[in-house]
């Protein structure tokens, strides 16, 4: 019996498809590694490349598992590295491929036996991935495999957010408005800016990819467009007082303030309770000890490259990082896209970022979490930054965005509100 079975096992090997055929079900594929001495190798048609050799051993157990088990050999190869010979089988459309696995792996002369795992190149399909990102791409994506912001929660403290802009529905947990004397809220542009950097949606292919795609937010507007269409705003302590307190009482993880101003005792005691309570505090900095970015604890973002010089003080300061943040091309309300520039996106950038570490770390002192911020904004590319000083939301200055000539670049990308 074991010469007609070794005979059998010569011809079905020496006759066998060299790859994998696509008719097989791949819900039916298993892996069977089995001892390979690496002795005299019998080369299946097909197998061209010398190492694409079964040994007489190899080929006699193989033929064995298939009899025993219902099992069709439909390609292998030796992994000498292992001393081993990997075989891909099909397992019979009578047979329970889980159970099948069972019995197969229990049996003495298999090493190992798996079913057969699909793996995929990973990506987006957001159409201007590639323009937001640029050369870092790849690190966004790879950054993305370990984490998206899932579970975190972060409080954009700022002007009102479109919460019908197609690359920000379903990021939006919770919004309010508390502005009295200001109605408006999807319109505003400066607030939609910053969510966008932050946690615009992946994988929908529409516009753009937030640093923390699943993260999710309080969009809490503070603040006021001076204008109608106009990228500037104004907030007072009242306003972010009671923004302040929800961030608080929802139990944010971070709370994002692109935005400056004077020295303000009440807000001081409020960000010192948020701080408390182990919520990381992002805010925007001029490099002039701005409120409430020169408070202790808070992380201070600079937009790179901005001329401010150094203030008495500065070497003091523990929790102060450059950030690239010139042309970063983020939501607009409308369902559009614009490219924005100054420390208040660099701030967001900031927020994105620690979004990310803080899925992967958990609940860490926001010092951990900055010691961390260097290395990950290295992989983002620094490309320049543009600063947007006496600006109390930090935007950008009037007639940003106009193109580059050398660039060819347009201010903004019209898409459709979803559902129109």
């Amino acid at each position: 019996m074991l010469r007609v079975l070794t005979a059998c096992a010569f011809a079905a090997l020496l006759t066998g498809c060299a790859t994998s055929h696509p008719q097989n079900d791949p819900q039916r594929l298993v892996l069977v590694t089995i001892a390979d001495d690496g002795g005299s190798r019998i080369p299946p048609r097909g197998y061209h490349a010398p190492g694409y050799r079964i040994s007489a051993n190899a080929a006699t157990t193989i033929a064995s598992l298939e009899h025993d088990y219902g099992l069709t050999r439909v390609d292998g190869w030796p992994i000498d590295l292992l001393g081993v010979y990997c075989a891909v089988m099909a397992v019979s459309d009578d047979e329970d491929v889980a159970a099948t696995l069972v019995r197969v792996s229990s049996d003495p002369r298999v090493h190992l036996t798996q079913p057969m795992q699909s793996f995929g190149v990973r990506g987006y399909d957001d159409p201007y991935f590639n323009e937001q990102y640029g050369a870092s791409s790849a690190q966004v994506l790879q950054m993305h495999q370990h984490a998206t912001g899932r579970g975190v929660v972060v409080a954009v403290i700022d002007t009102g957010v479109d919460k019908k802009h197609p690359d920000l529905q379903g990021r939006i947990a919770t919004a309010r408005n508390f502005v009295d004397a200001d109605a408006h809220f999807d319109s505003d542009i400066h607030g939609t800016a910053v969510a966008g950097i932050i946690a615009a949606d992946a994988g929908n292919a529409i516009g753009i990819v937030g640093l923390a795609p699943d993260a999710q937010l309080l969009a809490l507007k503070a603040c006021w467009q001076s204008a109608v269409d106009d990228v500037h705003a104004q907030c007072n302590t009242f306003t972010l007082a009671k923004a302040l307190t929800f961030a608080i009482e929802q139990k944010a993880d971070i709370i994002n303030m692109s935005l400056g101003g004077p020295d303000d005792p009440l807000l001081a005691l409020l960000i010192k309770l948020a701080l408390a309570r182990g919520i990381e505090v992002v805010a925007a900095d001029d490099g002039a000890h701005e409120f409430p970015a020169d408070l202790p604890g808070v992380i201070a973002v600079r937009a790179a490259g901005a001329d401010s010089p150094p203030e008495p003080g500065d070497a003091d300061r523990t929790m102060v990082v450059d950030v690239d943040a010139r042309d970063l091309l983020s939501t607009s309300p409308g369902g559009h896209y614009q490219y924005f520039s100054g420390s208040s996106m660099g701030a967001a950038r900031v927020t994105g970022l620690s979004a990310l570490l803080r899925q992967e770390n958990g609940s860490v002192p926001t010092q951990q979490i900055f010691d961390e911020l260097d290395q990950r904004l290295a992989t983002l590319e620094a490309h320049g930054a543009a600063a947007d000083r006496d600006l109390l939301t930090h935007a950008p200055a009037p007639g940003f965005g106009a193109p580059k000539p050398e660039q060819n670049r347009t201010t903004a990308v019209a898409l459709p509100v979803q559902g129109t």
